[in-house]
Order: C-alpha cells, then structure tokens, then sequence
C-alpha cells in the first residue's frame, strides 16, 4: 500500500491496479484503508498457483491464501463445539490450519520442534530474488 499511496500523492498515476495481491489477500484494500497494513497476507510472486494454473486453463488460487477463487466452497464458519487441538508444525501448513481453526472457534495449541516457525518456508526465503518471502 505504501508504494502505491507514494505514487498516488505525486501525481504521477492516477490508479493503480492490483491483481495477485487480491488473490493473496482480499481484505488488502479494506486493511489498508483501515491503517492495518502489518495485517496484508503478501504475495510472494511466486507464480505457482495463479498464473501456472491460468496457464494450464486450471483454476487460479494461492499458495498464501488456501481460499483463493474458492471463497463460495471453502467456509470457515464458526464452531457450535470449540474443541482443544493440538497442531504439530508451524510450518505454512500448521500454521494456517491454527489459524482457521482458531477463527472457528476452536482453542489451539501450536507444537514446533524448531526455534521458528515457518518450516520449509524459512529455506525459501534464502533464495536470492525471493526477498517478498519475507514478509508473508
């Protein structure tokens, strides 16, 4: 948001088009008017889900947001039975089954052997020209 905003307020563009950050998060322009940046799920620019599947005339969706063009299939509504559950993994994974488990309603208690979380994705983000890793 803060690009775009820079480039708004200096009169260079007048609009300013987002596609896969939609993808990653569709809440990015509601969260951004609200001052909760810190709060955009961010595309990678990883290319794997959207437009490979484009590509291929398969579905689109994210590999950051699991719910991607299946928003009408995929709810998460709350629980009428919280149950305690454990999730053992704080990688990608684990840490979006915690997260959709928690916004049900459940209570959640997130095992991780390492000392971050992130699993795989910590490996990732050593790639060079992956630095948007970063910040998901």
């Amino acid at each position: 948001p803060e690009v775009a905003e820079d480039l708004l307020s200096k009169g260079g563009i007048d609009l300013v088009s987002l596609a896969r950050p939609l993808l990653a998060d569709a809440e990015f322009v509601k969260k951004a008017a609200e001052g909760r940046e810190d709060e955009i799920n961010v595309c990678i620019a990883c290319n794997q889900a959207c437009l490979d599947h484009t590509f291929r005339l398969k579905r689109s969706s994210c590999l950051v947001n699991p719910r991607a063009c299946h928003e009408t299939e995929l709810n998460y509504t709350p629980t009428t039975h919280p149950k305690r559950v454990a999730v053992v993994g704080a990688g990608p994974a684990g840490l979006s089954a915690a997260t959709v488990l928690a916004t049900r309603g459940h209570k959640v208690a997130l095992f991780e052997a390492g000392d971050d979380v992130g699993g795989q994705f910590n490996i990732a983000k050593q790639i060079p020209g992956k630095e948007e890793f970063q910040e998901s």
